[in-house]
């Protein structure tokens, strides 16, 4: 990935879908996940806006 920095969630969902499609494709609730995942590992700089 390519992010660095802070990024939209948008954003994060964007690299996701380019870098783990396989992966993604079983689980129709990924980005609930990937919301969770940020939430326990990273920092919310803003609403919508991750510190990665």
């Amino acid at each position: 990935m390519v992010l660095g920095g802070e990024a939209s969630l948008q954003e994060i969902y964007r690299e996701v879908e380019n870098n783990a499609r396989d992966l993604i494709s079983k689980n129709r609730n990924w980005k609930a996940k990937i919301r969770q995942q940020l939430q326990y590992h990273f920092r919310n700089v803003k609403r919508g806006v991750w510190a990665v």
